[in-house]
């Protein structure tokens, strides 16, 4: 007797990871069951489908392998600058993207994967009240708890009224203001220490200078420190942050004031302005976006445009 089943027509549910959302369908027709991937590379099924909240579902005339896809934005601008961290891994190889949506209501998206990148569902999406530019950063700690800062506009979302806001994510999400007014930069960053200490920078404008301003949180962003100016009476521009094996902070910045690249340094109590090095040169020659990070061997790196 014949193996084969003919199908003129079949129904697919999905579930759907919790908070997540589904913009497409896509099948693969070589689907490895020992090393739960695709083989054959996902394609393309359809976007014809109906959501349920907490799964979709759609209709088939074959058997294949199927997942619910996010299209990302497909604005170069959507993971930019470089001198932010965009994606992380946690200790159960699961990948965490974050990336600005710049069509529409502008929002930040939180995708996640748990497959090494196969595929992609949203964790969650957040409105920066029409920010065009809110340049999210990411960082996660010994917890596997995410910790993401961005640009964005006040309640209301008032002209030129902006702050830098924190996001964590340990099962439930908590937001914390760090620093508002009318004149603050885009592309924040964030990092986390051994000590689980979390640090960011970002720049702030006095109406005369743009300002390198650095906080910390010792109590996993419930609270953070009062904002810090670090640098000097010039503009500074994008920001780059690393930590090194003692927990000492590095942070790399466009002098725009210069056209230059530097560095600013601090050993430990870093929330006094007196414990912060002086400004030293990477490099004299005109550049921007800069990106540091330190290895096995506290050596830091430096990349830059």
């Amino acid at each position: 007797p014949s193996t084969e089943i003919e199908v003129s027509g079949a129904v697919i549910t999905l579930k759907k990871l919790p908070n997540s959302k589904v913009e497409a369908i896509y099948s693969c027709d070589s689907w490895n069951i020992d090393t739960f991937s695709c083989d054959s590379g996902w394609k393309f099924f359809t976007n014809n489908f109906t959501d349920y909240g907490d799964y979709v579902s759609f209709e088939t005339n074959h058997f294949s392998a199927f997942s619910g896809f996010l299209i990302a934005p497909s604005s170069s601008a959507a993971t930019q600058y470089n001198n932010q961290r965009k994606l992380v891994r946690n200790s159960t190889d699961a990948l965490f993207s974050v990336y600005q949506n710049l069509s529409g209501n502008y929002s930040v998206i939180v995708s996640q994967s748990l497959n090494n990148g196969s595929t992609w569902t949203t964790l969650n999406t957040f409105s920066t009240n029409g920010t065009t530019q809110p340049n999210p950063s990411i960082a996660i700690d010994q917890y596997n708890a995410l910790h993401i800062v961005m640009y964005n506009r006040t309640s209301g979302g008032v002209p030129g009224n902006v702050n830098v806001s924190y996001k964590r994510y340990n099962g439930t999400w908590l937001e914390v203001e760090l620093e508002n007014g009318q004149s603050i930069n885009p592309s924040p960053t964030i990092a986390v220490d051994s000590s689980n200490v979390l640090h960011s920078v970002w720049i702030r404008s006095d109406g005369v200078n743009d300002d390198l301003h650095y906080s910390q949180s010792t109590n996993n962003g419930s609270t953070w420190s009062t904002p810090l100016d670090i640098t000097g009476d010039n503009n500074y521009l994008n920001p780059s942050l690393a930590i090194n094996s003692t927990n000492g902070l590095i942070v790399v910045v466009h002098n725009d004031s210069a056209g230059t690249i530097v560095m600013y340094r601090c050993a430990t109590s870093c929330t006094t302005g007196g414990n912060w090095a002086g400004e030293t040169i990477v490099t004299d020659a005109t550049s921007d976006f800069p990106n540091v990070i330190i290895d096995s061997n506290n050596v830091v790196h430096v990349v830059y445009e």
